[in-house]
């Protein structure tokens, strides 16, 4: 118990303190930059921003992953939604490196298909799977999604071009405070968002696959009842 104590501490230290030094920085040149241009105040504005929603996210894992500690689980809020509607609700925060570094491809079934989930937990799984697209495909690539229903489920694949995962990196990647350190880089997070993505599939009475070979990239599978009557 103490060495779990000691892990999230130094986990939650680093990974906190990253995005604050962002924002302290950038807010001080704003502050004390009497000559800056429009452009480079929209620039650090943006930076601004963008180190807010890391910061926000990482927050939430360690709210999240408090309340499942504690035995509260994870309480669903939930409604009948588009499934495309979803999906492109979780784009949003992407939208910088969408068509940019990496391309975002979309299969959707001629059909329009709803689920009946909780909105922004759901939202919350998307955004991990895309956000670890982005982070493990550091060169860029395609970043292809295919929808489709089975029986009385609907399955969500998402596939990248990035590094890929050995087989044991791939048996860690649902475990706490995993990060993938062992890429030969460092890859930002606070290593929760996998666990607390299988928390909430499971919440919703689904499921999550993964597959991956190193330099092939991975495929995300996840499977969620559609739960309409």
């Amino acid at each position: 118990v103490d060495q779990l104590k000691s892990q999230f501490l130094s986990t939650a230290a680093h990974e906190l303190r990253t995005p604050l030094t962002s924002l302290l920085g950038f807010s001080e040149i704003l502050l004390n930059k009497q000559d800056l241009g429009k452009e480079q105040e929209v620039k650090y504005l943006r930076y601004i921003n963008e180190e807010s929603l890391k910061l926000a996210t990482i927050i939430n894992d360690f709210l999240d992953i408090s309340r499942i500690e504690s035995g509260k689980g994870i309480s669903l809020n939930k409604m009948d939604y588009s499934v495309r509607d979803t999906i492109e609700r979780s784009m949003h925060i992407f939208d910088e490196q969408i068509n940019t570094r990496h391309k975002f491809e979309f299969d959707y079934p001629a059909e329009s298909l709803n689920w009946k989930i909780d909105q922004d937990k759901m939202e919350q799984v998307l955004k991990n799977i895309y956000s670890n697209a982005i982070k493990y495909s550091p060169k860029g690539g395609k970043v292809a999604t295919t929808v489709r229903k089975v029986k009385d489920s609907i399955e969500i694949a998402i596939a990248d071009e990035g590094m890929g995962m050995t087989a044991k990196q791939l048996n860690q990647i649902f475990e706490r405070f995993y990060r993938g350190d062992d890429f030969g880089i460092e890859i930002p997070g606070s290593g929760l968002g996998m666990t607390i993505v299988k928390y909430i599939l499971e919440a919703h009475g689904g499921k999550i696959g993964v597959k991956s070979e190193p330099d092939k990239g991975t495929r995300v599978v996840i499977s969620v009842p559609c739960d309409i009557k």
